[in-house]
């Protein structure tokens, strides 16, 4: 999948989502970091390699409140699936698979 492609699919699943739209954070020749604004303190950045064909997201929470009312003592990410192509023709599936229950 090439970046303007990828940038398509990914506009098109936040709109069945009812996500904000993405903006194009940093593009380079073979990768590009999108960032999907939730609140005035969360966002969604996701950086897709042309190259290696690989997906990375990760959730930004920036209200420093979250640290001084918990105890936290690491944060971890474990990717339940990894395969792009779902990824994006299922985002539903995707999202829903990654949260805690």
């Amino acid at each position: 999948m090439k970046l303007e492609e990828f940038k398509k699919r990914l506009e098109n699943g936040c709109q069945k989502l009812n996500f904000p739209k993405p903006k194009t954070a940093r593009q380079g020749f073979s990768f590009m970091k999108v960032e999907l604004k939730l609140s005035a303190e969360t966002s969604i950045e996701i950086y897709f390699n042309q190259e290696t064909q690989s997906l990375t997201s990760a959730l930004i929470n920036r209200d420093e409140r979250i640290f001084s009312r918990s105890r936290i003592g690491a944060v971890m990410h474990m990717a339940a699936d990894t395969l792009v192509g779902h990824s994006m023709t299922e985002p539903k599936r995707y999202f829903h698979n990654r949260q805690l229950q």
